[in-house]
């Protein structure tokens, strides 16, 4: 059994207008940001919130908020090469039509940062964040598109849904009636 079963098999894969920009803004906006950090950023950083937040040029040649260093390792170079052939793959053998929104944040933070190491060897983070009891990590734009996306496809499945709170009340206002 395939990992993704087509859907519908005699209809092309595409993509609506909608979709088209919800992929392509958080990328075209990724790599604006770098562009304009990588020049305002070159010799100072800014701190914006005291020392908790700072806006600093970080060349990571790590993973997710540079907790990584070795992107030489085996589990790197297969996380690195698989993620983006999983979602494609997906995106090709499903052919609905209809894309989570979430999957396409995140898939648009996803190749803002495969952009950059491709075409850099690194991926340009910008934004400091100073956690006290580790330091500071840094990320980007395409980080926290790839977070939202992350969340608009996770919580639906964690939080109850509208219905549910509507039941809810229902059945609450019903049993405070019948006292």
């Amino acid at each position: 059994m395939p990992l993704f079963p087509v859907s519908n098999p005699e209809a092309p894969p595409h993509l609506s207008r909608y979709q088209r920009a919800l992929l392509l803004l958080p990328l075209l906006a990724d790599q604006a940001s770098k562009l304009l950090a990588s020049r305002l950023l070159a010799s100072s950083s800014y701190p914006a919130s005291g020392n908790a937040l700072v806006f600093a040029l970080h060349h990571n040649s790590g993973a997710a908020f540079s907790l990584f260093h070795n992107p030489d390792s085996p589990l790197f170079l297969a996380a690195a090469t698989a993620i983006p052939l999983l979602l494609v793959t997906y995106l090709i053998r499903t052919r609905t039509g209809r894309l989570p929104s979430g999957l396409l944040l995140l898939w648009g933070g996803a190749l803002g940062n495969m952009a950059d190491r491709l075409f850099r060897g690194y991926v340009v983070d910008f934004i400091a964040l100073n956690i006290p009891w580790s330091g500071f990590l840094y990320f980007n734009l395409a980080d926290l598109w790839i977070i939202a996306g992350s969340l608009a496809l996770v919580l639906p499945f964690v939080l109850p849904s509208p219905k549910t709170w509507n039941d809810t009340n229902s059945e609450r206002k019903r049993h405070q009636s019948d006292m």
